[in-house]
């Protein structure tokens, strides 16, 4: 399992640099909770149906979905100030 998770971590770093604004998140919290929810669902991993990294990049892509979902990213505008006052370097 660690060998896996190490062949890509630079993976989940990025998708969660790219994300983690949209969700208001900071990065290294949404990393980590990527590398969560691979590890809890890494006993769906078939090697024989797909590589490791698109099985990964697939439970990534469904979690970061149901994170827009919850804050209801889409509909809701955001003002640079909130975003500041939460922490995020702007």
């Amino acid at each position: 399992m660690e060998d896996y998770l190490k062949e890509i971590d630079s993976h989940i770093v990025l998708r969660a640099k790219q994300c983690a604004f949209s969700v208001y998140m900071e990065w290294e919290d949404l990393a980590q909770d990527l590398r969560l929810r691979i590890i809890e669902n890494f006993n769906s991993f078939d090697k024989d149906k797909s590589s490791f990294r698109t099985w990964a990049s697939t439970v990534m892509d469904n979690y970061i979905k149901n994170l827009y979902k919850k804050k209801d990213i889409n509909n809701e505008t955001i003002s640079l100030d909130s975003l500041k006052e939460k922490g995020f370097d702007i």
